[in-house]
């Protein structure tokens, strides 16, 4: 039997320091982690460090403002599936 091909989708806004700890137990769990970003403030060395540090088993959107919270999961349902998710899981920032 194959296992299903989980991704989770987490919109973030601005993240604090305790972010990548969450991430760390996100990852753990699925095939990749898609971070759709809808932070207003510079973020590029945040999640290059992240992006660094996880491979593929991270894909960051940076949307370079807040689209809402249905709009940024929607992209990250989008590009999940688009990259052969079979299933979805919504994670928090916080």
């Amino acid at each position: 039997m194959n296992p299903l091909v989980i991704d989770a989708v987490v919109v973030t806004f601005n993240p604090g320091p305790e972010f990548p700890g969450r991430l760390e137990t996100y990852i753990r769990q699925v095939r990749r982690v898609l971070i759709i970003d809808n932070s207003t403030e510079p973020r590029d060395a945040f999640f290059a460090s992240l992006s660094n540090a996880y491979g593929e088993a991270l894909d960051v959107v940076r949307n370079g403002n807040n689209l809402g919270l249905a709009q940024a999961q929607n992209i990250g349902v989008s590009r999940a599936m688009g990259q052969g998710a079979e299933w979805v899981i919504f994670f928090d920032d916080d």
